[in-house]
């Protein structure tokens, strides 16, 4: 464990293994890698962290995501890790996006874990209720509640159940301590910042993944980054909802370990 300030916050980050760089971004939820994190310490040297304002990385909510952007890119520097393969779930995979379209020469390749991409331009009715739901709950005091809100829709499965009644209790627990960043970080949008135009100029390698039993709104938008950015491999794994990493660990390793493979292939004048 450690951490690294990082203008005006400490993020909070853990780190296993050794070897080629991985840095691990979490979503509107918690720094929950499970079985993951381990298996992925066994091929290289990985790194998971609280985002500012999330966890043990004390800071006001944010409604923002340039500042993760920035964080992310300070500690690929300040722990020497560039450039990193880096994961990015949910909107941390819009946050990974957007690092290495800022910032391509600190990140090798990426895989992202359904990343809702300009979901908010094209809301389902569910998707809507949640997010104004939760963000209602939170003005009117109730952080908790608005966050279990959006965490039911955020994590249904398409049997119609949900996974924050399955996770572990201190699964569930992790991310409702964050609730009042958890709500707050819904008015940050959805990457609306980023435009097609610099979608389309994306030229690190990215692997995309999209649960079988996820909410459609998150296929949706891995469609829609796929067939904008060239450089983007979708791929559906079965049997996995949004919490892709604890019900299929396997295929976010196997993603990364397949990266890393083909980076060892190309010499540095042959990277796309």
């Amino acid at each position: 464990m450690g951490t690294l300030r990082v203008d005006g916050a400490a993020l909070d980050y853990e780190e296993h293994g050794s070897g080629p760089p991985v840095l691990l971004i979490h979503g509107t939820a918690a720094r929950l890698w499970g079985a993951t994190l381990d298996e992925l310490a066994a091929c290289g040297r990985v790194v998971a962290y609280d985002r500012r304002s999330f966890g043990a990385s004390a800071h006001p909510p944010l409604s923002d995501l340039a500042p993760h952007r920035a964080d992310a890119a300070a500690l690929l520097r300040g722990l020497d890790l560039a450039p990193a393969v880096v994961v990015g779930w949910s909107i941390g995979g819009v946050v990974a996006l957007d690092l290495a379209l800022e910032h391509p020469d600190l990140v090798r390749a990426l895989v992202l874990i359904e990343p809702p991409l300009h979901a908010k331009r094209r809301p389902s009715a569910r998707m809507a209720r949640a997010v104004v739901g939760a963000q209602v709950l939170g003005r009117l005091g109730r952080p908790e509640a608005g966050a279990t809100a959006f965490l039911r829709w955020a994590l249904r499965r398409r049997d119609g159940g949900t996974d924050l009644d399955r996770v572990p209790p201190d699964w569930r627990a992790a991310m409702l301590v964050n609730a009042r960043a958890i709500v707050a970080e819904l008015g940050a949008g959805t990457g609306e910042h980023i435009d097609r135009d610099r979608l389309a100029g994306l030229r690190t390698p990215t692997t995309l993944l999209v649960g079988s039993e996820s909410d459609p709104v998150f296929a949706a938008a891995g469609r829609r980054l796929a067939a904008t950015a060239a450089q983007v491999e979708l791929r559906e794994v079965d049997r996995a909802g949004h919490m892709l990493q604890r019900d299929r660990p396997d295929a976010v390793v196997d993603a990364v370990r397949a990266t890393l493979r083909s980076e060892e292939r190309l010499s540095p004048g042959a990277r796309p």
